[in-house]
Formats: C-alpha cells, sequence, structure tokens
C-alpha cells in the first residue's frame, strides 16, 4: 500500500512540476515511474521529448504517509527527500546508525527534543544517500551529521569515506538538509547544497 502511494505521489510531483514549468497538463497515466541502474526513482513518458530532459525525483513513505519532489537540478544539485515517523529508538539502533560525535549532538538535547532531532538526522541521511542515487548502500555512516540549527531546523551533513570516494565533487564539503516536523512524522529534503 506504501508503495502505490509513493508512486501516486510521484506522479503528482511530476504533474504539478511540469504544470508550472512547463505549463502542460498530463494524466498520470502519461507517467512511466522506472529505476534507474541504482534503483533511484526516474521518470519517463512522451512529455520528455517536449522538454528535453528528465526531472529529478525522489520519493519516500513511511507509516501509511508518501512524499515526493520533483524538479530540475542545476549541475551541482542532487534532490532527495526523506520522510519517518518519530518514534522510540533503542540505543543498539543508535550505536549502528550515528557516529560517537553524532550521539554526542544528539546528547546535547533533552527529551522529547532529543528523540525529534534523532529523527531528523536519520531522515538527513537517507535524504543524501537517496539525492546520490544510491540510498545508504555504504551504511548508515556513510552520511555524517556535523551539526544542527534547531530553529530552523537546517541539519548539515558531510560523506563519509567510501562516498566521498564515489563523489569526489563533494568530499569534504558540508551540505544543507531541511527538516520539518508534521505532526509526528520528520521530513527531510535536499539539493545537497554546500554550506
Amino acid at each position: 500500500m506504501e508503495w502505490l502511494l509513493a508512486r501516486i505521489a510521484a506522479k503528482d510531483a511530476i504533474r504539478v512540476f511540469l504544470k508550472k514549468r512547463h505549463g502542460f497538463s498530463l494524466h498520470p497515466a502519461d507517467i512511466e515511474i522506472a529505476k534507474d541502474e541504482n534503483g533511484r526513482p526516474e521518470p519517463r513518458g512522451y512529455w520528455m521529448q517536449k522538454i528535453g530532459y528528465a526531472p529529478a525525483l525522489s520519493i519516500s513513505h513511511s507509516s501509511q504517509l508518501a512524499i515526493a519532489i520533483a524538479g530540475r537540478c542545476a549541475a551541482q544539485q542532487r534532490l532527495g527527500v526523506d520522510v519517518q515517523r518519530i518514534e522510540p529508538r533503542s540505543p543498539d539502533f543508535e550505536g549502528v546508525a550515528f557516529t560517537p560525535q553524532e550521539r554526542s549532538l544528539l546528547n546535547i538535547l533533552g527529551n522529547p527534543p532529543r528523540q525529534e532531532w534523532l529523527t531528523r538526522f536519520w531522515c538527513a541521511k537517507e535524504a543524501v544517500g537517496k539525492a546520490l542515487g544510491r540510498g545508504l548502500i555504504h551504511g548508515p555512516q556513510s552520511v555524517i551529521v556535523k551539526a544542527f540549527d534547531e530553529a530552523s531546523g537546517v541539519v548539515h551533513v558531510a560523506l563519509g569515506d567510501r562516498f566521498a570516494g564515489e563523489f569526489p565533487e563533494l568530499a569534504g564539503a558540508f551540505m544543507v538538509v531541511y527538516t520539518a516536523c508534521h505532526r509526528d512524522f520528520i521530513i527531510a529534503s535536499t539539493l545537497c547544497e554546500r554550506v
């Protein structure tokens, strides 16, 4: 069910983007959501000949909530989104998902903000993994949270060694991930913009 909701959200994101950017309307059946060689969603359809490119697309779903974003990225941009429910996580999860430095950042916060920010950190990692088109294939510590701003919800991340080797143009850079709370969910989005 969540997979289907995500596909509907993806088609709607493409439809809205094409209407706003290019002024033409499509039906959901006009849009195919395929996968590239790494499993990243990729929109396709006859309309691509009219616009001359494939819009960037990212999809996420969690607990019967699905979201998608679509757009045209500049040369150095990569689009990613993630959604997760705020819920208790075990110390074992934290040990696998976060470096000692990331856990130190989280420990600055008291509860319940810590639980919310743990989810924001996790979503930020997932959004960057999706933006790279690889997910967290090298493990959750392949994207590392370096800083955050409680007031704005912005999280700054950097690539771990393996991703830095695969994406040398982003190696050593801090990237911006925007996070927001919606009901009991966190939504994170990024264009992999450098700080």
